[in-house]
Order: structure tokens, then C-alpha cells, then sequence
């Protein structure tokens, strides 16, 4: 368009990109399309891909979480793993909720995590799950099964209280 007095060219309007640029009397700016053909994104736990008929993305499938919504491949990803899983990370205790790991409890700077126990223990004393007792290697700062309890004794801290108990690995009276 010309400017005011008639002697130089003004733009009308600066367009995002040339491309969108319309060649029509007068000259426009194009919206650009939402997407293009092949494109893929994630929408939370949504899985889309664009249309390449109306250039707009649809929903191909919803993920069990938004942290396995993967562009990387056609679908969702594998979850990492089963939903009430437990396992250490540091000092962190984390449980499987919809295929993500989250943080279930932040051990304190003397303890440390116990998957097994499914908490936070400080290490030097035993413990124990069910009929199974665990000690802990200061060295180390890991947990290992002493023994399993007899069907008439009880695990204590100190180990198995009552008639006599097995060691691991070795059959119970």
C-alpha cells in the first residue's frame, strides 16, 4: 500500500511467517494451520497426532498417566512399573501409582530406605516383616534376612523369640 504522499510502499500488516503471506488484493496474513501432517504431541495423558484432512490434532489414545504420554513412538509408554510396586531410590521410598514412581516417603539423614520393610529404618537395630527377620550392615547400610521364625516363635527386633527359628536359606523345624 502507499503511504500518505504517494511515494514509497507501507506494509499493511507483518505476517508470522512469509509462507502465510497471501498473494490476494489487497494482501492478507493466513492463520497457520494448528498443525501439519505427521506432527505429534501430548496433551496431559492424551496421545494426538495431526489430521492431515482438517490440519487439527485428534486424541489416538489416553494414557494410563501424562508421565507415559511419549511422542517418541505411536502410542503410550511402557510403564516403568506395576502399580504398588515399592522400591529405594536414595532416601526416598517410592510406590507405582499408574505406571509412574512417586514419592511415598523422604527417609531422615540417618536412616535410610528399606524396600523390603517398605519404610525409612535406622540402621544397628533389627526388624521385622512378618515372620521374617532383617538386620542391617552398618558398612553397607543395606538390610539382610537372619532368619525366618518358627510357626510358634515371634520376631522381635533382637530376632525370633519362642522355639527355635531357621537361618536364611535354611529349612524351618
Amino acid at each position: 500500500m502507499c503511504n500518505t504522499t504517494g511515494d514509497k510502499w507501507q506494509p499493511l500488516k507483518q505476517c508470522d511467517a512469509a509462507s502465510l503471506c497471501t498473494a490476494k488484493v489487497p494482501p492478507a496474513c493466513q492463520d497457520a494451520p494448528p498443525c501439519v501432517e505427521g506432527q505429534r504431541r501430548c496433551r496431559g495423558a492424551e496421545f494426538q497426532t495431526c489430521d492431515s484432512t482438517t490440519s487439527k490434532f485428534k486424541t489416538l489414545v489416553t494414557c494410563p498417566s501424562e508421565a507415559l504420554c511419549s511422542t517418541q513412538g505411536d502410542s503410550c509408554a511402557n510403564a516403568p512399573c506395576g502399580d504398588g510396586e515399592v522400591r529405594c531410590s536414595g532416601h526416598e521410598l517410592q510406590t507405582c501409582t499408574s505406571g509412574a514412581w512417586a514419592l511415598t516417603v523422604a527417609c531422615t539423614p540417618d536412616q535410610f530406605c528399606s524396600p523390603d520393610l517398605k519404610g525409612c529404618e535406622a540402621c544397628g537395630e533389627g526388624a521385622c516383616l512378618g515372620i521374617h527377620h532383617y538386620t542391617c550392615a552398618l558398612d553397607t547400610k543395606l538390610w539382610s534376612l537372619t532368619s525366618t521364625c518358627g510357626p510358634l516363635s515371634e520376631c522381635t527386633p533382637d530376632g525370633c523369640a519362642g522355639p527355635p527359628s531357621c537361618d536364611a536359606g535354611q529349612p524351618c523345624p
